[in-house]
């Protein structure tokens, strides 16, 4: 194993930052007083004391190697990501509090419990948040202020009004390229696990046999239930299938090979590539444009509230903050 993968943080996991002892040498007062006292960053009444900032800081170094996480970019950019955070978390706690918005915990138990259905038990949604270094209280916590800044974003979704067709007639126009259908095949196929058989068929076959019976009685693919019918297929889908695209309707291959065994397949339908006419991109459009909007107005909004807070930083402090390796 290389020697800087032997690397390892201070408190690795659950609190991996620390103040390097050359750089606080030159701020006392750091060594004078606890991780728990020394405030980084203070947005109104909401204060971030060195000892959380420094696991978050843990937290978001984990995925880089050893050698990034103590690049002073890297190190510097990941510091700014949790202040930035921190403001915003302060900022809709502050603006959510003061127009009367809360999250019911009936509320954010229903939302964890659709997240929960993702995962296939509850050992497994715990081994992920294990994973990730996160308690369930720190995952609800999280999921709180997301349920929370879900209906800031709805409080202000309502100040915009439906787009004119104007407007989304002159959006399907500058992004035509956006709306093209790609060229689609439809094909029925028979898919053989051993080259014999499926080249056995295939020398039986006749203009008159049915490939529907013959893939529901021969084929192991899973959609033999349905006579071979594979739905519509795109360019790029399985190599094999490519071919397709410069087949007539009705026409039929050879054995073909493919990962998943030995294909025979006809097509029955093509779709030549086209652009989605305006009535039929319509609703994609109003929606696209309206969530700009609304992502608009949100950081307008969220500038505003910033400008108007109290907000803090200690540069000493943050400055002091360093990653070093056990031994150095």
């Amino acid at each position: 194993m290389n020697s800087h993968r032997k690397f390892s943080y201070v408190f690795w996991g659950a609190l991996l930052l620390l103040f390097l002892v050359g750089v606080a040498n030159h701020f006392g007062w750091l060594k004078r007083n606890p991780l728990n006292r020394i405030a980084i960053i203070k947005v109104n009444d909401h204060v971030l004391y060195a000892q959380e900032f420094s696991e978050k800081l843990a937290w978001g170094l984990k995925q880089y190697d050893v050698i990034l996480a103590k690049d002073p970019k890297i190190l510097e950019f990941e510091k700014d990501k949790i202040l930035d955070e921190f403001i915003n978390r302060s900022i809709v706690a502050d603006w959510t509090k003061k127009h009367n918005i809360d999250i019911a915990d009936k509320e954010l138990d229903e939302a964890l419990f659709e997240i929960r259905k993702n995962y296939p038990d509850d050992i497994s949604f715990k081994q992920a948040l294990s994973d990730s270094n996160q308690t369930l209280d720190n995952y609800k916590e999280r999921l709180r202020y997301t349920l929370l800044q879900r209906k800031v974003f709805a409080y202000l979704s309502q100040k915009i009004g439906s787009p004119p067709d104007s407007e989304l007639k002159d959006y399907y126009e500058k992004n035509k390229a956006a709306f093209v259908q790609k060229a689609l095949v439809r094909l029925r196929q028979i898919v053989f696990e051993k080259e014999d058989a499926a080249q056995q068929l295939y020398h039986s076959l006749s203009s008159a046999s049915s490939f529907a019976d013959l893939a529901k009685k021969f084929s192991i693919a899973p959609e033999a239930r349905n006579g071979g019918d594979t739905g519509w297929i795109e360019r790029g889908t399985l190599e094999i299938f490519d071919r397709a695209f410069n087949m007539r309707v009705g026409q039929r291959t050879g054995v073909l090979k493919s990962p998943y065994g030995f294909h025979i397949f006809e097509v029955t339908e093509k779709k030549p590539e086209s652009y989605l006419k305006f009535e039929q991109a319509r609703d994609n459009i109003l929606r696209t444009v309206r969530a700009s909007k609304e992502q608009a107005l949100y950081t307008e909004w969220l500038e505003d509230q910033i400008r108007l807070a109290q907000v803090f930083k200690n540069p000493e402090a943050l400055k002091a903050i360093q990653v070093k390796a056990l031994g150095e």
